[in-house]
């Protein structure tokens, strides 16, 4: 998460968010445990967080398509990354309209990259048509692609981290390659 604080060019006088991202980290290795502890307070956390999901979705949202959105899951892109693990995956990156096209998104791409390398481990994700530059600049390549509808195709992109280039990934070509067999 990144929050604006005094002395920042746009302080309103209260911290503001000005983007965060999701992340997860796969696999079953004793570090990943560390970050997947299932918590008293996260159940609980869940359980509220269902519950706003099901008032919105019953009360709230009333153009949303389940038959739509089942499609969408089945589609499961992220399977693509099966076979690299353990990875961290960022499923989600936002930056407030307000602060966007002034390196909120490289500074939250940056903080990942940093957390995966000091692992040793790459970084995958599902980029939109929208957020490509932003990972291609940041040395993500495009391993693939997944069409989720027929006028929208996701690219399938990977970061590995400096010193173990070649370790995930092999005939780069570009902004692109392919992932190892494994």
């Amino acid at each position: 998460v990144i929050v604006t604080e005094e002395g920042d060019c746009d302080w309103s006088g209260k911290p503001e968010v000005a983007g965060f991202v999701f992340l997860h980290r796969t696999a079953g290795d004793e570090a990943s445990k560390k970050w997947r502890a299932d918590t008293l307070f996260k159940k609980f956390e869940r359980k509220l967080l269902d519950w706003e999901i099901r008032y919105d979705t019953k009360f709230l949202n009333r153009v949303e398509d389940p038959k739509r959105l089942a499609e969408y899951i089945k589609l499961e892109p992220w399977n693509a990354f099966k076979a690299i693990n353990p990875r961290w995956h960022m499923g989600l990156i936002c930056v407030s309209p307000k602060f966007q096209r002034r390196g909120v998104g490289s500074m939250l791409v940056h903080q990942v990259q940093k957390l995966a390398a000091d692992e040793g481990l790459p970084v995958t994700l599902e980029a939109s048509i929208v957020g490509r530059f932003l990972y291609l600049k940041s040395g993500f390549k495009i391993v693939g692609e997944v069409k989720l509808c027929e006028e929208y195709t996701d690219a399938l992109m990977l970061w590995e981290p400096s010193g173990l280039e070649g370790r995930w990934l092999e005939d780069y070509e570009g902004d692109k390659a392919n992932m190892k067999k494994r």
